[in-house]
């Protein structure tokens, strides 16, 4: 059963339906040099007024979007990160909701710039690069910060009968360690139907990553619901070869 019918099967009045968090995890840099770090390097180049300085801030730039988008697919995904360029890497964090397409479609256009390997860039060019990725790197480190490990869905009067875990509710966890998602739904306090969600599931699979990354207080409960059933009916860009996840034997 796709995730889906498992949804539609539950016969949820969404409306109605609220989201609450469990506990949440934060994740580090894999790498020896840091994201923000590559744009503290930029910025020190920036002040150097030279043909030396004008390159080295925009290949930092580059660097900088490059390591963060990196990091965020090795956290959330566990994907093999060399088999992939960055167009195709950049194209699954809009997938799954990482970063606002406005600022991708920056990020895009900085890349195109960033092409031309051989010219002298433009000091404004330059600039405008390193604000760009700086931009880009704060935008992705939302979910980096504060990822929530535990979703619960179910209606303002289960909450207020019952508190944060409702007997009756739809309820989400992140498995950190192998990176899937677990769904289960819960009548009375027992499992009624339970659904293991891994990224070889693509679309269902972002459509989790929306409502999780969309769950912080500030942006509101209807818009993460919302982005949620979104992404259910929204066609993903099928991975291009699934041995590129990891293998996944679920307990």
């Amino acid at each position: 059963m796709d995730l889906k019918t498992f949804i539609a099967g539950l016969g949820f009045e969404w409306s109605t339906m609220s989201l609450s968090m469990g506990s949440d995890c934060a994740f580090d840099t894999e790498f020896s040099i840091s994201p923000d770090e590559f744009i503290s390097f930029a910025k020190i180049d920036l002040l150097q007024p030279d043909k030396h300085g004008l390159v080295n801030a925009l290949s930092n730039a580059k660097r900088a979007i490059a390591c963060q988008t990196d990091t965020i697919l090795n956290s959330l995904v566990g994907i093999e990160l060399k088999r992939l360029n960055l167009p195709y890497k950049l194209q699954l964090l809009q997938e799954m909701g990482v970063v606002a397409p406005r600022i991708l479609e920056k990020v895009n256009i900085l890349r195109n710039f960033l092409e031309h390997e051989y010219e002298l860039p433009e000091r404004a060019k330059v600039e405008e690069a390193v604000d760009i990725a700086e931009l880009f790197v704060a935008a992705c480190s939302k979910p980096l910060r504060a990822f929530p490990e535990e979703m619960y869905i179910a209606t303002n009067e289960e909450y207020l009968k019952s508190g944060h875990s409702p007997p009756n509710c739809l309820y989400v966890e992140f498995v950190l360690g192998q990176k899937f998602f677990i769904v289960k739904c819960f009548k009375d306090g027992s499992v009624i139907g339970l659904l293991n969600i891994t990224p070889r599931d693509w679309q269902e699979f972002c459509a989790l990553m929306r409502l999780a990354i969309s769950a912080h207080p500030y942006r509101g409960e209807e818009k993460a619901i919302k982005a949620f059933l979104d992404s259910l009916h929204t066609p993903t860009t099928h991975p291009r070869n699934l041995t590129w996840f990891p293998s996944y034997e679920l307990k």
